[in-house]
């Protein structure tokens, strides 16, 4: 189960976030850690999350953040790859 977070501020300067999670077949849900709404959605979670900050918190400035788990995890593997592979060279 992958997540990622949509954030923006209001004009007041409070932070509003929303999680994404996707699920089994793709299966996306939405959840305002602000007001806890809830939505299921099939495509395009982060345009969904974005505008239900926009319309019920007043939040602009989106920025898209990442768990970085994968991303590391990708990278110790294609490090891996690299020293295997430099090992049969030799």
């Amino acid at each position: 189960m992958e997540t990622s977070r949509v954030g923006g501020e209001d004009d007041d300067g409070h932070r509003h976030v929303m999680r994404v999670t996707t699920g089994p077949g793709q299966v996306r849900h939405v959840v305002c850690d602000t007001c806890g709404h809830r939505r299921r959605v099939r495509a395009f979670a982060h345009d969904r999350a974005r505008e239900h900050l926009a319309a019920e918190h007043g939040a602009g400035g989106f920025r898209r953040e990442y768990n970085g788990l994968p991303w590391l995890l990708g990278l110790a593997a294609f490090v891996v790859f690299l020293v295997v592979l430099a090992g049969y060279r030799r």
